[in-house]
């Protein structure tokens, strides 16, 4: 009696995941084709660079170091791109999905499927929402508190100012302009501050008209 031998198969071994990758959601996605394993590994890897306004179908890219978002989608294509050709080509079935990835079939499924993921989908109402902050070059300031706050992509800020902000500065030309104005009036000088903080804020919780008017040769208001 012939006694056929078992031979034991060769084992597989599974390749390293590639940098950025969900491999659990990307084996899965693999089986869907291409836009939504490419989709995962752009959002994993520039989730905090990227924002995709629902309501209006624009881009935004920022990052922590330059403090807002810009409204624009010039960067978002050029990002997927980088990440298709980094995948590997080692096996027939990775080559074709590469090459596919990287034509301009491929990197516009793969954007149009990343815009609809949570993690980076936003609402325009979401956008400088916090009217008692004002981004500056410098940080972000609390106009409550006179705090100044790092540069959070969070807070999804799309405004900044010119110019820093330094809230121990001297300001000798605003104390001469209340000092000659209101001839030393303590009190008229703290309501002029009080409106000229007013006026930073990005909402109106006071509903005042300010009328400036003064008695003398030019009777100018």
């Amino acid at each position: 009696m012939l006694i056929s031998r078992l031979h034991t198969p060769a084992r597989r071994v599974r390749p390293a995941p590639h940098p950025g990758l969900d491999t659990r959601r990307a084996d899965r996605s693999r089986q869907v084709r291409a836009p939504l394993c490419n989709a995962l590994r752009l959002i994993n890897s520039h989730r905090y660079g990227f924002r995709r306004v629902a309501d209006m179908g624009k881009w935004l890219s920022g990052t922590a170091a330059a403090g807002q978002w810009i409204m624009t989608g010039r960067a978002v294509r050029p990002a997927a791109r980088d990440l298709a050709r980094q995948w590997p080509e080692a096996a027939k079935e990775d080559a074709a999905f590469r090459a596919n990835s990287l034509s301009a079939t491929g990197i516009s499924s793969c954007v149009r499927v990343a815009e609809t993921d949570k993690r980076i989908s936003i609402l325009a109402a979401e956008l400088d929402a916090y009217p008692e902050l004002m981004n500056t070059l410098s940080g972000v300031v609390d106009l409550r508190t006179g705090e100044i706050r790092p540069h959070d992509p969070k807070l999804l800020l799309t405004r900044i100012t010119a110019c820093p902000a330094d809230i121990n500065a001297p300001h000798p030309r605003w104390d001469a302009f209340l000092a000659e104005t209101f001839n030393g009036n303590r009190e008229m000088t703290a309501y002029r501050q009080r409106l000229a903080g007013l006026a930073l804020l990005g909402k109106t919780p006071e509903h005042v008209f300010p009328f400036f008017w003064a008695r003398g040769p030019t009777e100018r208001p």
